[in-house]
């Protein structure tokens, strides 16, 4: 139930907007199931590059170059924060801080927020030739390897 995704994930985090569209499914329930979908499809994504490095299941982990040895060293990683957590792998932190948007000039400034941070993070030096960012499209409607539908603030 979410209409358009600006996003911007960087190697140690992920910042995203979401419209949530029913009055029973709320923010914490949109944290909890993003989180629980995620880890599955980046565990098995990870799985996959260890056993058949030349076709990773996700695209993304093909367009970041996942191959063999960087796979069994992310899952040993989560397996290891997992142990720690009594959980078999933990990906996320549980340290979230979600913002509900109520204005027009908020959901702006966050979307130029989000964007900015592969620059901040000196990943790139332009906002819209990061990859995994969805600033291209909002800038030039171009695709980026995170698909996106166009979101604009919803009174």
């Amino acid at each position: 139930h979410r209409h358009g995704l600006p996003t911007a994930l960087v190697p140690s985090h992920l910042h995203y907007i979401v419209h949530l569209t029913r009055a029973d499914y709320g923010i914490s329930d949109m944290q909890r199931d993003f989180k629980r979908h995620t880890a599955r499809q980046i565990i098995e994504g990870l799985e996959s590059s260890i056993e058949k490095p030349a076709s990773p299941a996700l695209p993304i982990f093909d367009a970041a170059g996942f191959r063999r040895e960087a796979a069994k060293e992310l899952l040993t990683h989560f397996r290891e924060a997992g142990r720690i957590a009594n959980q078999t792998y933990r990906i996320w932190l549980p340290d979230d801080e979600p913002e509900m948007v109520f204005t027009q000039k908020f959901f702006e400034q966050k979307i130029l927020y989000i964007h900015a941070n592969p620059v901040e993070a000196k990943i790139t030096t332009v906002n819209e030739e990061y990859p995994y960012s969805s600033a291209a499209f909002y800038s030039t409607g171009k695709e980026g390897l995170i698909p996106i539908s166009p979101m604009r603030f919803l009174e």
